[in-house]
């Protein structure tokens, strides 16, 4: 078993236990006591999403554009999963960069765009049923940014860029990538002529609800816990969503079976599974403010407080004034009462940690 496997399995039976730690609070007006224990925050825990969620949604919200997105997924046709599970790190790696890399040459071109592009990427591993199927979702804002920051150059309403050659752009990126990670030798080459599948359709337009689905995509495990019908001690019973007919179904699998499907979507140590690539990158910070410029100046409808001429002092500007959607729960306030406000009593140390196996 790889180490990441291991760890996981650790990591999420101890979380929320005695054994990762905690403290003991207690009410200041009716005296309500309460064991708060620490979460594990293993990304494979599907406990110790909702928190996180929140806070990388807060964390975003001065990154967001107020136009059309685009939601486009590329996925790794079936000849290359094994390859892909045999050196998780490098296909990974080879599948986000080439995805943007397509995404952002086509969109180049005069005749879709003509501008620089952002673009968020996350790594997906799973199906509804736990198989594993590696692909990528990226949110691509409707526009892009003219080369010298002279102007916002916005995409169609319902479109963004054709898909066929964005396949063949795709595709031929990849396996570039894999030639220089020293991979292509292990492939079939029966696969580079065949055709590859990527998928786009206009997402979301509200600001946020455009955090709310990135949220969704960000911090997500292979099964949420809701999903989890039954367990007998020999099989585990979950929900499914059925993607042909959209109908809610369940399967039933042995433990060991259970495990191992979710499992092989642990991702290695270390690898970042959300990219952010073109003006939203780091690196960009002042090309996403004077994208936000050009668009509130051809817009002035969207947020009228923003309208005016470029100032000096950019690179400070603040952003739109947005919210995440999100309503972080204050658990200072007592859940008894529902007045007094829960204080720490004691802390509780952590177990000293034994191998799970």
């Amino acid at each position: 078993m790889p180490p990441q496997h291991a760890k996981a399995l650790g990591d999420i039976a101890h979380c929320r236990t005695e054994a990762l730690g905690g403290h003991v609070e207690q009410c200041s007006a009716c005296g309500y006591e309460r064991y708060s224990y620490h979460s594990c925050g293993n990304s494979s825990c599907p406990a110790c999403s909702g928190e996180r969620r929140a806070e990388w949604a807060e964390s975003r919200i001065d990154e967001l554009l107020p136009v059309t997105y685009f939601h486009v997924v590329f996925t790794l046709p079936e000849e290359l999963r094994g390859l892909a599970r045999a050196n998780q790190k490098a296909v990974y790696n080879a599948l986000l960069r080439s995805g943007a890399a397509a995404l952002q040459k086509l969109c180049r071109d005069p005749k879709f765009i003509g501008g620089d592009i952002g673009a968020m990427g996350v790594l997906h591993t799973w199906t509804q049923t736990l198989d594993y199927h590696p692909h990528a979702h990226f949110v691509v804002p409707g526009g892009g940014l003219e080369r010298g920051g002279g102007c916002w150059l916005p995409s169609r309403n319902t479109f963004l860029v054709p898909l066929k050659p964005l396949a063949l752009l795709f595709r031929g990126i990849f396996k570039s990538q894999l030639r220089r990670a020293g991979l292509l030798n292990q492939t079939d080459p029966a696969v580079w002529s065949m055709d590859w599948v990527v998928y786009s359709k206009p997402s979301v337009s509200c600001p946020d609800n455009v955090i709310k689905y990135l949220a969704a995509y960000v911090f997500r495990a292979g099964i949420s816990e809701n999903r989890i019908a039954s367990y007998t001690g020999t099989a585990v019973t979950f929900h499914y969503t059925d993607r042909k007919t959209g109908k809610r179904l369940k399967m039933t699998l042995p433990v060991l079976e259970f495990i191992r499907r979710f499992l092989q979507h642990t991702l290695p140590f270390k690898f970042v599974k959300v990219r952010y690539f073109g003006i939203w990158s780091t690196c960009r910070r002042h090309d996403l403010l004077l994208a936000r410029h050009h668009i509130l100046q051809q817009h002035p409808e969207l947020d009228p407080e923003l309208n005016g001429a470029l100032a000096p002092e950019l690179a400070n500007a603040p952003a739109p004034a947005l919210t995440s959607g999100f309503v972080p729960i204050d658990r200072k306030i007592c859940p008894a009462c529902k007045h007094g406000r829960m204080t720490v009593l004691h802390e509780i140390p952590r177990m000293k940690r034994r191998p799970f196996w």
